[in-house]
């Protein structure tokens, strides 16, 4: 039985492309099938992908003119016979168990799965992304009450719930091609697809398991094309309206795609040097930090972007997340500052924006007894 179509568009990648084809080939789970899309390569990419399919017969290749990652992972989708599509980008690659840790997903039909990447970079090494929602089988229930309350931009964390890649998920082909159907006529869009085929998808699975492996390695090599583009923000606006218009089944999506758009707003800065990460607020990373036990006091904009660098870069221990408000921020990490008494930490960092309650905290933590040296504002 072939459970899976692994599609991988191609342009222009003869550096990374054997690594990525190599991956894949090598999978433990050998009941799969590969199609290769070479979307126009103009370098030797499209002879690579020939002599793959020379020697390894579950390999389809498809030569194409260049449209776009779009439209040629489109012509992967029409072409898959399985029940289940995944895609490899074609500088990723992916560990050989990778699909293998999913068989018992697939055999009991899921509609979705999703799962973690490693992130590569040429210059900075591997970072660990962290989990919003735990491991396990979300039913339809669990998915209106729980994936879709920040699926798409949770705002108290300032990040996405779920990856907007359609590399870290398998999905049913059926509900895939339906997507893909439906965007068809935007064939040229080159911005923020994987968000316009995923996010739809939502309103029509009645079951999602989600697995805290991360067995995708994702390259990172530079600022995407596309945020350079002379229409970035035109593109962008029509990302909004297309979300906006096909993920009406959808409770609360609205406010998500909004604050997500004014996020991509923000990050054209990076275009410009002016903006890192896009965070506003940056941990005191200059501070002798690195490998300490700290506790971070507030739970707002600041302490949230606080956690989420600590958590991409491991450059501390976070024993505890405190605020004082602790009580209104139910279901998350947040204690009672009262709690820090009985941990064991190495400093206190105060992720307030306003100087006035920035003292006012400090002066109630010297009042409890933590010296003003442990104390990093």
């Amino acid at each position: 039985m072939i459970y899976l179509s692994v599609i991988v568009p191609i342009y222009n990648s003869e550096k990374y492309l054997k690594r990525c084809v190599d991956s894949i080939v090598n999978q433990e789970l050998k009941e799969i099938e590969i199609i290769l899309v070479n979307d126009g390569s103009t370098d030797s990419s499209g002879s690579i992908c020939d002599e793959y399919a020379k020697i390894d017969d579950r390999i389809k290749v498809i030569h194409k003119e260049n449209e776009g990652k779009l439209m040629a992972r489109y012509s992967g989708v029409k072409e898959a016979q399985c029940e289940y599509i995944t895609f490899v980008d074609s500088d990723d690659w992916i560990e050989a168990n990778c699909y293998n840790l999913f068989v018992k997903q697939m055999n009991a039909h899921i509609d979705m799965i999703a799962y973690g990447k490693k992130v590569d970079t040429e210059k900075s090494g591997i970072t660990l992304p962290k989990f919003t929602y735990s491991e396990g089988l979300y039913n339809s229930n669990c998915i209106r009450d729980v994936i879709y309350k920040n699926m798409l931009w949770d705002n108290q964390n300032y990040q996405s719930g779920i990856s907007h890649s359609l590399c870290d998920k398998i999905f049913k082909s059926s509900l895939l091609k339906k997507s893909y159907n439906i965007i068809n006529e935007k064939k040229y869009v080159n911005m923020g697809e994987d968000a316009m085929i995923l996010f739809p998808i939502f309103q029509w699975i009645n079951s999602l398991y989600i697995s805290h492996e991360s067995p995708l390695h994702h390259q990172i090599n530079k600022i995407p094309v596309y945020m350079s583009d002379a229409g970035y923000f035109r593109n962008l606006y029509k990302w909004r309206e297309y979300l906006i218009a096909n993920t009406k089944g959808i409770a609360g999506v609205e406010k998500q795609i909004d604050y997500m758009y004014m996020y991509m707003v923000n990050l054209k800065k990076e275009c410009y040097g002016d903006y890192t990460h896009n965070d506003e607020y940056i941990f005191p990373f200059q501070k002798e930090l690195c490998g300490k036990k700290i506790i971070i006091y507030g739970a707002g904009r600041v302490g949230c972007t606080y956690i989420n660098q600590i958590r991409r870069s491991e450059y501390c221990d976070v024993v505890a997340w405190v605020d004082k408000n602790y009580e209104k921020y139910s279901g998350r990490e947040i204690k009672n500052p009262k709690e820090i008494m009985e941990l064991q930490f190495d400093y206190i960092v105060v992720a307030i924006e306003s100087r006035d309650i920035q003292k006012d905290v400090i002066e109630w933590f010297q009042k409890i007894g933590i010296k003003k040296d442990k104390i990093i504002n």
